[in-house]
Order: C-alpha cells, then structure tokens, then sequence
C-alpha cells in the first residue's frame, strides 16, 4: 500500500504521499471500528444460539454486547501488545501489512457468507426471490474478483516490486 505513497511523492511531491498515508491511517482505523463491531456482535449472536459460552450473551443496561465487547477489547490488547514487539523503525510497515492482510480477511468472510446465502438458496429454491438469484451470486463472484485483482499486477504498469521496499514516510 505504501507503494501508491511513494509513487505519489515521486510524480506528484511529499504533500500526496502525505495524504495517501493519512486516508491509508483513517481507512485503517474505521476498518478496526467496524471489525470490532462485527466481532463482539457475531460473538454475541453465536453464544446467544449456543454455539459460545453463554456467559459471552450479556449485555449491558443499554443492549450492547458487554461480554463479547470484552473479548474483542482483550484480542486487541493482545494484538497491540504484539505490535509492541515490532521494532519502531519498521511499524509504520507493519501497520501496511496488517492492513492488507485485515482486508483479505474481511474479502475472504464476504465470501464465505455469500457461499453460505447460496447454500441458503439451493436448500430451499423455491421459497428464494427472483432478486436473491442475481444478488446472491454476485456477492460471491464481486469479492473473488478483488482478490484476483490485488494478487495480478495490472498489465503495462508498475508491478507490485517497484514498490515493494518500504521506506519510513518523510513528513
């Protein structure tokens, strides 16, 4: 990600590498609010069904899901804590790897729920909405597509190795 960063301070000047790694930091931080959200109320739902312990279905005075909120706040402490281990010098490159990896994660669970409403479909054809037949698939096929295309170079342009060696931001 940090390639776009010094392709911009290359054609452009300092001023949009600048901007790029700040939206980078801001996409990189509302991805962590909603991953975090997800996470506590998926935890929240699956022990509410059975599937987690049931201690994890509390919620507080307001219906948040306190004891999921909790896992998800310990996770990522554990998770900062680990950071914590990553030399100073190279943390503004991990922040680039942990959000590339966080978004194939979140690619690869649109995927995995897309598959799961088909599989919802083909049990039960005929009770499914002529709409769920179109959206359903391209659900699936739209984030298999964004895999495929951060794992191809574009043809005639940069490859991902031009940019690949990371160098600290020059603010």
């Amino acid at each position: 990600m940090d390639g776009y960063a010094r392709m911009a301070e290359t054609l452009v000047g300092p001023w949009a590498a600048l901007w790029i790694r700040l939206a980078v930091l801001v996409d990189f931080a509302a991805t962590c609010i909603g991953f975090s959200l997800a996470a506590s109320k998926g935890i929240f739902a699956l022990a509410r069904a059975g599937r987690l312990p049931s201690a994890l279905a509390h919620t507080n005075r307001h219906g948040a899901p306190s004891s999921a909120s909790g896992v998800v706040l310990a996770c990522a402490l554990i998770v900062i804590g680990c950071g914590l281990l990553v030399p100073s010098a190279e943390r503004f490159q991990a922040l680039f790897v942990t959000a590339t990896a966080q978004a194939l994660l979140l690619v690869l669970v649109y995927i995995g729920l897309a598959l799961g409403g088909l599989l919802m479909m083909v049990r039960s054809p005929k009770s499914q909405p002529l709409w769920r037949w179109i959206v359903f698939p391209a659900a699936t096929v739209v984030p298999a597509l964004a895999l495929t295309e951060r794992s191809s170079p574009s043809p005639g342009g940069p490859s991902a190795s031009d940019y690949w060696q990371v160098s600290p931001p020059s603010v």
